[in-house]
């Protein structure tokens, strides 16, 4: 098996294609000219081109562990580092004829990749450890926590495993039957699994397996709907979508339902989950925003009570995902799951966007959940960091997309 692993120093050097802000129709200044930024925008911190192979593309883009992980086609994992772009190193992961499956998950002691069906796993530092058999094919994302990493398998009709990496003779520590495929990845909160499959039931158990909920029928609670994607969980609750166009809201401790926000459509997109909010993707509507909690009203006062259904504090249409929130923005992907268009930075309360970037030749985003630095990457393997400005007085560089992509705005990229 052929791991090549290549140690990259330094940045790679790029004139910058990236278009961000909110640009007007002026003539635009040269290209890598530092200006004051007038308005709130996106800037650019740095971009890299990564040292694609013929014949490769792109596949996704991760952030895991302060550091950016672009992966593609033919199996590379290109890490750079978060804040400075530095390319840290370059591995193909697995056989050439495996698949990737997803992104990378972390581990105690490193990263580990899923492909078809292995769990292929490294140090933080990219050297190649171990390559971890699970015998069935991987049907989901898989999820790490300390030396545990949870993958559904097409064993049967499906089932959730949990392998220990520091095990070499039998990393499968055990499995369950969901008697549906694990589409999406599961959820962990204080040391309970939580999983949804497509026989449209979510179960929840302990690390050893023993059930969490004794007092639901097979501590399973079912929908009567299929569950393509995956959970969200917080301090209180799990959140999940059906493809009977619902959005449910269970305890997270007893699995029993709190409310549900019905979408009228297939609901095929794991809901996102903020301090504050639910963020779901609709089909045909776009991003809806949902207060975590609201209170039934009776004769106009607070009746104290959780209301069974919620509603949208509002919809952004042309909306996708969420990449970060702060304390007054949510920051979206604008597009379709398949069509990326951008980032936008929206008001938390009214939904309406404050400013947002205009390129078109990102494919794929990801973020920092807890800073404030965004990631894309074009077709062309040039990855850029972008950061938001909210008060102009600083100054940035401006950068022209390239020739033909400019839609004649300008940018304050940095």
């Amino acid at each position: 098996m052929i791991r090549p692993s290549f140690v990259l120093a330094g940045v790679v050097a790029l004139s910058s294609t990236l278009i961000g802000g909110c640009g007007d129709r002026t003539a635009p200044p040269r290209q890598d000219a530092f200006v004051l930024i007038s308005k709130p925008s996106f800037v650019k911190a740095w971009d890299v081109q990564l040292p694609l192979h013929s014949g490769d593309s792109i596949k996704g883009i991760y952030f895991l562990d302060s550091t950016v992980h672009v992966l593609t086609n033919l199996n590379f994992d290109h890490a750079i580092k978060g804040d400075s772009g530095d390319l840290l190193y370059q591995n193909q992961v697995g056989t050439p004829d495996s698949t990737l499956f997803g992104g990378p998950t972390l581990v105690t002691d490193g990263i580990v990749f899923p492909t078809t069906h292995t769990l292929e796993v490294y140090t933080r530092d990219g050297n190649f450890k171990r390559s971890v058999n699970v015998i069935y094919n991987i049907t989901n994302q898989a999820v790490g926590n300390r030396n545990f990493v949870y993958v559904g398998m097409d064993f049967k009709q499906g089932c959730l495993a949990q392998a220990d990496m520091t095990q070499d003779i039998v990393p499968v520590q055990w499995t369950f039957l969901t008697f549906g495929t694990v589409d999406g990845p599961v959820a962990l909160s204080d040391n309970v699994v939580y999983c949804a499959s497509e026989d449209g039931s979510v179960r929840a158990c302990l690390e050893d397996r023993t059930p969490f909920w004794p007092l639901l029928a097979d501590s399973t609670f079912s929908t009567g709907s299929k569950i393509v994607s995956g959970i969200s969980v917080d301090s209180r609750s799990c959140y999940f979508s059906t493809t009977a166009g619902k959005l449910y809201c269970i305890d997270k401790n007893t699995g029993r339902l709190r409310w549900q926000y019905f979408a009228g459509v297939d609901l095929n997109d794991a809901p996102q989950v903020t301090d504050t909010s639910v963020y779901q993707y609709v089909p045909g509507t776009g991003l809806v925003a949902i207060d975590k909690t609201t209170k039934m009203t009776i004769d106009n006062q607070d009746s104290g009570v959780e209301t069974p259904f919620h509603s949208p504090r509002w919809t952004l249409q042309g909306a996708e995902k969420i990449l970060a929130e702060d304390s007054q923005f949510v920051y979206v992907v604008l597009g379709k799951p398949d069509e990326v268009r951008g980032i936008a930075a929206v008001d938390k309360t009214t939904g309406e966007v404050a400013f947002a970037t205009h390129r078109r030749d990102l494919i794929a985003l990801a973020a920092d959940p807890k800073g404030t630095l965004f990631y894309g990457v074009t077709r062309r393997g040039v990855v850029v960091a972008m950061k938001p400005v909210v008060n102009p007085g600083s100054y940035g560089e401006i950068a022209l997309a390239p020739q033909g992509q400019n839609d004649g705005l300008n940018s304050h990229v940095r």
